[in-house]
């Protein structure tokens, strides 16, 4: 598989993607969904990652405090051109 993709595959690295640097809770996917969309709990509120091919799009599913919100995007930026 190593000559397939490259390389070594590191699934820990794949797996903290989407772990951005606030407290958060990982959410099971459901089957139909994975592994395009990734879904944690901040503070009670649902964040959505989805991922295509050029893009990650981040959906805050209720109301966090601004500077979360900003932490949780960034994360995903820096994640996505990594």
């Amino acid at each position: 598989m190593e000559a397939e993709v490259g390389g070594c595959l590191d699934f820990d690295v794949y797996e903290a993607r989407f772990t951005p640097p606030v407290a958060d809770t990982k959410v099971e996917s459901k089957t139909e969904e994975a592994p395009k969309t990734t879904r944690i709990v901040v503070e009670g509120v649902t964040v959505r990652y989805v991922e295509d091919n050029r893009a990650v799009r981040v959906t805050v599913e209720g109301e966090l405090a601004p500077s979360v919100v900003e932490a949780i995007v960034e994360d995903a930026r820096e994640a996505r051109s990594a």
